[in-house]
């Protein structure tokens, strides 16, 4: 259920279990982000994808098109904290860096006016059709809803959304077939360490590549080699620069994880967490003996 249902659903007599801490991030990823030698065979670029000044000047527009406040109160009841990289959660080393805040107003913030004048600067001052992916995903139902609200905000700016809805089977088959060129989709995670994020989302190797480049290949083998803990954290810090100053993906929230049941049904639901935002652990519900 999504969470701006949440007085809805207590209204109704269902309660809400929310975890102690905030588990799972939400973000949104420019497709076709194959930059790397290991992948550039599939690089077709749409303008946000394109390589220099150009591409992140497209990148620039289309986050701060973006008013992250609307979109956490109207979709999220409030309850989400700022990302500053997609799929990084601040609480991890190398998932925040204070010196990223004095740059957020000018490469993230929520600024329309200037998000028309980067696309003209870019090159596109009319626009160009943005084809979204829309399908949602267990610990965030709400992905379909903030890709409308980010159709609404890009419009706004000159850009022309399109929105497809898709089973997230067949976008899955895309995304491990190198071939997300077309289109921007919505993606989710757990809170985890640095380490397992850039494996996961931003190597050449693995299915996801969300954004691939050279030097974060480089870095991440580095990291990933090393027993050296201080050189390990400096090195993934870098690859979080690199994505947050290169404007190379679109953070949303971090959020808690949250379970709606009926009182009158469920005694007790111990889990340890949602890897990924799916619920588990499903042997240890127990009922109400009536």
């Amino acid at each position: 259920m999504t969470r701006a249902l949440n007085q809805e659903a207590l209204d109704g007599g269902l309660e809400i279990a929310d975890a102690s801490v905030e588990a799972v991030t939400t973000f949104m990823i420019f497709g076709g982000a194959y930059y790397a030698k290991a992948v550039e065979a599939a690089y077709d670029p749409m303008p946000w994808a394109l390589r220099g000044e150009v591409g992140k000047k497209v990148r620039m527009a289309m986050n701060k098109a973006l008013d992250r406040d609307k979109i956490n109160e109207a979709i999220f009841d409030g309850q989400g904290s700022r990302q500053w990289v997609a799929s990084l959660h601040p609480a991890f080393p190398a998932g925040y860096n204070p010196e990223w805040e004095e740059k957020w107003d000018e490469l993230y913030g929520y600024d329309p006016k200037r998000a028309k004048e980067l696309l003209a600067e870019a090159g596109f001052p009319n626009g160009f059709e943005v084809r979204e992916k829309l399908f949602p995903l267990s610990g965030v139902p709400e992905q379909p809803d903030f890709m409308e609200a980010a159709a609404g905000y890009w419009e706004a700016i000159g850009l022309q959304p399109k929105l497809e809805e898709v089973e997230f089977s067949r976008w899955r088959e895309a995304y491990r077939g190198l071939e997300t060129q077309c289109c921007v989709y919505p993606f989710r995670g757990p809170a985890a360490p640095m380490a397992t994020r850039v494996h996961f989302y931003y190597s050449a190797e693995r299915f996801f590549r969300a954004t691939v480049t050279d030097s974060i290949e480089e870095k991440k083998t580095k990291a990933l080699g090393t027993t050296d803990k201080v050189l390990a954290n400096s090195l993934w810090q870098e690859v979080a620069d690199e994505l947050y100053y290169g404007v190379h993906t679109m953070p949303l929230f971090t959020l808690p994880v949250q379970a709606i049941y009926d009182p009158e049904i469920i005694a007790e639901y111990i889990f340890l967490g949602p890897p990924g935002g799916s619920y588990n652990n499903l042997e240890n519900i127990k009922g109400v003996r009536k």
